[in-house]
């Protein structure tokens, strides 16, 4: 056994007192081996930090922090850090909460905010999720641009300093941004903010935004 493994794998030091107790009518041991388990799945289910499991020089320690996990949304973006794209499945199981919807909504928040896309050409049931402005060919420079979104913010503030107003081709001019989808996610993001706000009347198209 190791700390690796203890969550999957079961040693009894005497396995002939296990089956004979297990032979009982009402076993007390029917559970053996699954008290850890239960531990991880109890602190997932209150939103708290898994327990850490290490050893000493004589025993094996369980540390149970009560730390709350980081926020959904927090969790999706921390493991797009390290990875090309998340699907439902891969945020239910780093975050520990089993309802689609629930990671659902979460990726529909992190998209109104202008942080992530869905993934081309991706069927409902295998969706995926990425970062905003990754693509296939050049995935170094769709990162650098996603961390240039505060410098494009500032332009665009930069620019509703001297006018009144910008739409996305505009903006587009301004920043060097050749996507129209990622010039809308930097105003979403301004919006959210509260630094700037669709002009009135102003159709989709036509879609215009000023300084609040």
């Amino acid at each position: 056994m190791t700390v690796k493994n203890i969550l999957k794998e079961q040693y009894a030091r005497n396995g002939a007192i296990v089956r004979i107790i297990n032979k009982f009518p009402n076993p007390p041991n029917k559970d053996v081996g699954e008290g850890l388990n239960t531990a991880f799945q109890a602190m997932a289910r209150l939103r708290l930090q898994p327990p850490e499991i290490y050893e000493t020089e004589t025993s094996v320690a369980v540390h149970i922090k009560h730390e709350a996990l980081a926020s959904v949304e927090a969790t999706i973006m921390l493991y797009l850090e390290k990875h090309k794209e998340i699907t439902n499945k891969i945020a239910r199981n780093e975050t520990g909460i089993r309802s689609e919807g629930t990671i659902k909504q979460a990726f529909y928040r992190l998209k109104d905010r202008g942080l992530i896309e869905a993934v081309p050409g991706r069927a409902r049931s295998n969706a995926a999720w990425r970062k905003v402005g990754i693509n296939d060919t050049d995935s170094e420079n769709a990162i650098s641009m996603y961390e240039m979104y505060p410098q494009y913010e500032q332009l665009i503030m930069d620019y509703l300093v001297d006018h009144e107003e910008i739409d996305n081709r505009i903006a587009r001019q301004v920043t060097g941004i050749e996507s129209g989808t990622v010039m809308k996610n930097i105003f979403y993001r301004l919006r959210n903010k509260g630094l700037i706000k669709i002009v009135p009347g102003k159709s989709r198209i036509d879609a215009k935004w000023q300084k609040v």
